[in-house]
């Protein structure tokens, strides 16, 4: 993937927020200080894009947008699903797919994701594909398939975010060293261009520590991206890596 871009801070809303969350999001950015090297992504429910993109274009700020999920297809008769074109068309610049919620809740197997991975190429998105597995310690031969199995077909302008399933909205958090073995695994799969982000119970409290992982791309961050003050914190960590 080539970019400018050194580190990512992704914001997943998950289904939470409020067009006055949209608003407050953007106010608490207005002084802050960025860095062309971060790029900061908020990625809220669908029906709230269109409002955020509003709010950033009105205030000018860098912020970048990102849809939580995208259809396996493009105008087909599918009611409910929304394609990588259309959110491309509200301002979205990313797409998140594989979440594990998806993988449980809505039974998304790999093969799944990879479609959706290249459905949201198509729309000119950036697919940013969540892997990992749901106990400790890290069994490389499954994570190994699972990025396989996970990313597009003949691109490498996509991003994988390493979220143990253990970790998501529990507190724990994986040591360095196995947020790094995760790192270096997934890279010698998918190609050492390809950002590699963690999530799962990213908060400020911690980021610092996250942040220092060798050749960690950024991180994903679930409950503590609600706060707008608490997500600040994390993106001014981030700035100073």
């Amino acid at each position: 993937m080539e970019t400018y871009v050194q580190r990512f801070v992704v914001a997943n809303w998950k289904m939470n927020g409020s067009q006055q969350l949209c608003d407050v999001f953007v106010s608490r950015f207005s002084d802050f200080n960025f860095n062309p090297e971060v790029e900061i992504v908020i990625a809220p429910p669908a029906v709230y894009l269109a409002h955020m993109r509003s709010a950033i274009m009105s205030s000018g700020l860098p912020l970048a947008l990102g849809a939580q999920d995208c259809a396996s297809g493009d105008n087909a008769p599918s009611t409910g699903d929304i394609s990588s074109r259309m959110f491309k068309e509200v301002g979205a610049r990313y797409v998140i797919v594989g979440h594990s919620e998806r993988r449980a809740l809505h039974c998304e197997s790999s093969k799944i994701v990879g479609i959706k991975a290249n459905a949201g190429l198509r729309g000119r998105l950036i697919p940013i594909i969540c892997v990992g597995q749901n106990n400790r310690p890290i069994n490389r031969e499954t994570l190994t398939k699972q990025c396989r199995d996970s990313i597009p077909m003949n691109s490498h302008d996509f991003i994988v975010a390493y979220e143990p399933v253990y970790a998501i909205g529990t507190g724990i958090v994986p040591s360095n060293t196995e947020i790094e073995e995760a790192v270096c695994l997934i890279k010698d799969t998918v190609g050492d261009a390809v950002p590699v982000l963690y999530g799962g119970s990213v908060s400020p409290a911690n980021c610092s520590e996250i942040f220092s992982v060798k050749n960690l791309g950024g991180v994903l961050v679930g409950g503590a991206s609600l706060d707008p003050d608490s997500f600040i914190k994390i993106c001014e960590v981030a700035h100073r890596f």
